[in-house]
């Protein structure tokens, strides 16, 4: 296992090399870490949030790195035109969808769930679809839709979404899968919990062990600095968000 994760990281690594049109937009940047790892390989990156305090971790995580003058940082709700007047101004190659309604308990005001994570995600997917410099649109998904599980499960493992949350990530990805499938949409779904005996994130998320080494692979090597003051677990799911995106845009 932590061989295949030293082959697979460095191989992501080489492949996502910037070209002249590399441009990716980050929709629920949370801390910044995907758009700071693009950055600093040469893309062209627009990172948002609805969360005021994302946008301000984010934008001084790209300071504390030097990358500033490398990616653009906006506040923005997934629901408003804004958001889609900022993604025609940029004419991104790839956008990547981290943003979703998540808390708790979403069995409280549950309409808003589907509002956030089906309505408005089917909503700029449809106005993409019309956008001839898509070339990847990569929707973040959950291992909530297996309910709880104590071991890895893969695609053919029973859904079983048990709130509100999960039925929505659940119904985003299937409308997704059928504009892949109708409309030529081009869409990728990736879980960090998906098909664990081929995809090198799920055998790091079930292998601490690997952590440093993906650590160092994936930051230290192309010279960010993570904040120092961060717990196992926080870095563990950061770390598996950034591989999950990287693992699934070449």
């Amino acid at each position: 296992q932590r061989q295949m994760c030293i082959r697979d990281s460095c191989d992501v690594l080489s492949k996502l090399s910037a070209k002249s049109d590399s441009k990716a937009m980050e929709i629920g940047c949370g801390s910044g870490l995907v758009t700071m790892v693009l950055s600093a390989l040469g893309w062209e990156v627009t990172s948002c949030d609805v969360n005021p305090f994302a946008v301000a971790c984010t934008r001084g995580n790209l300071e504390a790195n030097g990358l500033s003058d490398r990616a653009s940082i906006i506040e923005a709700d997934f629901e408003s035109d804004f958001l889609i007047e900022a993604v025609d101004a940029l004419k991104p190659n790839n956008i990547i969808n981290f943003a979703a309604l998540a808390y708790a308990n979403s069995w409280t005001k549950s309409s808003r769930y589907y509002d956030t994570n089906i309505t408005a995600v089917s909503k700029i997917c449809e106005y993409l679809s019309t956008k001839s410099y898509l070339k990847k649109f990569l929707q973040v998904g959950t291992s909530e839709l297996y309910g709880s599980v104590n071991k890895p499960v893969d695609e053919n493992y029973p859904i079983n979404p048990p709130s509100p949350y999960s039925v929505s990530k659940l119904a985003a990805d299937m409308h997704l899968e059928t504009m892949f499938k109708v409309k030529k949409f081009p869409m990728n779904d990736g879980s960090p919990w998906e098909d664990p005996k081929n995809n090198f994130h799920t055998q790091y998320n079930y292998n601490r062990g690997a952590l440093p080494i993906l650590d160092h692979l994936l930051i230290r090597t192309i010279g960010l600095n993570m904040p120092s003051k961060m717990n196992d677990n926080t870095r563990d799911n950061m770390m598996n968000d950034l591989l999950v995106t990287l693992n699934n845009l070449y």
